[in-house]
């Protein structure tokens, strides 16, 4: 990602007008992007699984 970001450094996705140019290089960040786990998905996956492993957990947050 940082590589991606020093070759375009002026793409940004929230640009009203943009080059053709810059939609080939945000389809490419999107792409790179969708390979990343971020730290905020692995932290909610522990939780999931933490309360999955333990049952009284689970029936609380139920109520």
């Amino acid at each position: 990602m940082r590589d991606w970001r020093d070759k375009y450094p002026d793409a940004l996705p929230t640009r009203p007008f943009r080059s053709q140019s810059e939609d080939e290089a945000l389809a490419e960040y999107e792409q790179l992007a969708s390979q990343v786990t971020t730290a905020g998905e692995i932290w909610r996956a522990a939780v999931d699984r933490g309360i999955e492993l333990e049952p009284t957990m689970r029936e609380r947050i139920a109520d």
